[in-house]
């Protein structure tokens, strides 16, 4: 499972992250973005590589049950 935040250090963001780790292995991880932005090309971006986005601040319980159902 990766969870990570859309802005990364360096200009990278988490999509890219994402993508390079996918590769890597060769395997669709499983992934949750985490973003401050509320940008409709982020939210896009996610859907096209079948990872959900979570926008700040997280509720423990929200995260909690996308957890549940991405694992399940």
């Amino acid at each position: 499972m990766i969870i990570a935040d859309y802005n990364l250090d360096n200009g990278d963001n988490g999509l890219t992250a994402i993508n390079a780790l996918r590769e890597e292995v060769n395997l669709e991880i499983p992934a949750i973005m985490i973003t401050a932005q509320r940008s409709s090309e982020i939210a896009r971006a996610c859907n096209e590589i079948n990872v959900p986005l979570m926008e700040k601040p997280i509720r423990r319980e929200e995260l909690q049950l996308l957890l549940q159902r991405i694992l399940s």
